[in-house]
């Protein structure tokens, strides 16, 4: 099992409960997982993520088979489409943890390689029938992509929300370092366990930091949704609202007198 996906199961446990009053009981699993994602990666920039709260790294699949990041304690993966055997040999040996895999030029036969955790990437905007398909797939789990904006909005909640619906393995999402913890909120009431965000240099690697008090702001358990049943009133068989229920108090008998 990947260290990705040992952190993903954890999380889709629910929050450790402490045992007893000391300050290192305290400390529990995030909500989520952080996974950087750099497309030119420095030693710089690396050390300058994870120090910033990135728990994993996730790099192209390409470059990584030619040079492998140096990630010091954090475990790293990479983003791969077309892959060979050949190149998986050399990413296992460099040490990567786990793949995330297009839907396109890499041979099906290589899912079948289990000393590796492989995860698709799936566009949001997948017809059913596709994610039907996917989810028939060795997959460990999916990262939605979705184009992420300054802030997550309905609409991309409802295509995150869509594609998810549909996906049973470990859920990750696309999105933006600039999102706060009503964003990671929402994600992780989707069912998501983790995040990932574009990092191009060491400077934007520092706004990590922020991404994970956002995490760590997220409330333990989901908030109760809003009853829609009470807002409505009964309806007949006949489609027509239903009278009110008689209370059993009948003020309409006819006194003696």
């Amino acid at each position: 099992m990947s260290k990705l996906r040992d952190r993903l199961e954890r999380a889709a446990s629910g929050p450790a409960r402490p045992l007893g009053f000391s300050a290192g009981s305290r400390d529990v699993t995030p909500a989520l997982a952080i996974i950087a994602s750099f497309a030119k990666p420095t030693g710089k920039s690396l050390k300058a993520a994870v120090d910033a709260g990135a728990e994993f790294i996730l790099v192209n699949g390409a470059s990584a088979v030619k040079s492998p990041p140096k990630t010091g304690d954090a475990q790293w993966g990479a983003m791969v489409d077309g892959l060979t055997d050949s190149d998986l040999a050399k990413l296992r040996e460099a040490g990567c943890d786990f793949l995330f895999v297009s839907l396109g030029e890499t041979p099906v036969g290589l899912l079948n390689d289990e000393s590796i955790d492989y995860f698709g990437i799936v566009p949001a905007d997948t017809d059913e029938r596709r994610l039907r398909a996917i989810e028939r797939l060795p997959f460990e789990g999916s990262l939605i992509e979705v184009e992420p904006g300054e802030s997550l909005t309905i609409e991309q909640a409802i295509e995150y929300a869509a594609a998810a619906s549909r996906l049973t393995g470990h859920l990750l999402a696309r999105a933006s370092l600039s999102w706060g913890a009503g964003e990671m909120e929402q994600l992780r009431d989707m069912g998501f366990g983790g995040v990932v965000v574009d990092v191009k240099d060491a400077r934007q690697a520092a706004n990590v930091a922020d991404l994970r008090e956002a995490v760590m702001a997220v409330p333990s358990q989901p908030r109760r949704r809003r009853s829609r049943a009470s807002a409505r009133l009964p309806q007949s068989q006949g489609g027509t609202t239903a009278p009110p229920p008689d209370d059993g108090d009948d003020d309409d008998d006819f006194d003696d007198e």
